[in-house]
């Protein structure tokens, strides 16, 4: 991970280094926060409670331009630690992260898999799937997905099948307006848009709980 200077708990808690998270018993691993980390919602559970460890910087990927390889960040905050934002294609696309294997007890990812540059391509929805796999507790893992943006992107059923591959299975779904979509939308909704009408939450856990 980059190092930087950090000056706020809130970016110790977002590009700090995570090592000094690893002893607590409870762990959330967001990846793709953007500008609104779920921790803001929530401050004293994270500070008290839980650990929250936000992954942005595995947008980054290495460009081949003539001679030159350019670090790519599309997203903040890698460029806010020094990597260059350049108008290139994604050539190499690589998620994983250098967080230990069964780290996190809730993996969140909030209109990751319905971004066009997930969704329009089967191979990273596959890879992506792989790291949160990885990263996922295989006894009581959960993995929270949020799509609210271009919900129907998402083709369940297919997802699904990459989901299976990647040694997760579909827990349950949450529609807006749904008995516990409110609930779900405090903890969950740090930019403060609620999303479209057909707006959902999906659940994953490890294959081997569901059996």
């Amino acid at each position: 991970m980059p190092s930087t200077t950090v000056t706020t708990p809130q970016e110790q808690l977002i590009i700090g280094s995570p090592e000094r998270f690893f002893v607590d018993p409870y762990t959330v691993v967001e990846i793709g926060h953007g500008e609104h980390p779920i921790w803001i919602n929530n401050p004293s559970f994270y500070e008290t409670t839980a650990k929250y460890i936000g992954v942005e910087s595995w947008l980054r990927c290495t460009k081949e331009i003539g001679d030159l390889l350019v670090k790519e960040a599309l997203q903040h905050p890698a460029a806010k630690v020094g990597f260059q934002k350049i108008n290139a294609s994604l050539e190499v696309y690589d998620p994983t992260t250098e967080l230990p294997s069964g780290l996190a007890h809730e993996v969140v990812l909030s209109n990751v898999f319905t971004d066009p540059q997930i969704a329009d391509n089967s191979e990273h929805t596959q890879r992506l799937l792989q790291e949160v796999s990885r990263l996922l507790d295989p006894d009581t893992g959960i993995v929270v997905l949020r799509e609210t943006l271009t919900p129907e992107i998402m083709n369940i059923d297919e997802f699904s099948l990459f989901a299976d591959k990647a040694g997760l299975e579909v827990a349950g779904i949450e529609k807006n307006g749904g008995e516990f979509w409110l609930e779900l939308e405090r903890l969950y909704c740090a930019s403060g848009y609620g999303g479209k009408r057909n707006s959902f939450y999906m659940f994953l856990q490890n294959s081997k709980q569901l059996l």
